[in-house]
């Protein structure tokens, strides 16, 4: 099945977190996500959504 997110990802804050767990849980049943998250530099506005890694394949900023 193919998915689609919209969320934080890669981030340090509490919706990202949970978008990652289940994004994460969705791939390793064999699903396809595909993930919408805000430009980096919105992204980058807050001190508590610092980005943490680079962005996955399968994700869309």
């Amino acid at each position: 099945m193919n998915i689609g997110i919209l969320s934080r990802w890669n981030a340090t804050c509490g919706v990202s977190l949970h978008a990652e767990m289940i994004g994460r849980e969705l791939l390793r049943r064999g699903h396809n996500i595909t993930v919408f998250a805000p430009y980096l530099e919105s992204a980058n506005r807050w001190w508590h959504h610092k980005l943490i890694r680079q962005d996955e394949d399968f994700v869309v900023r």
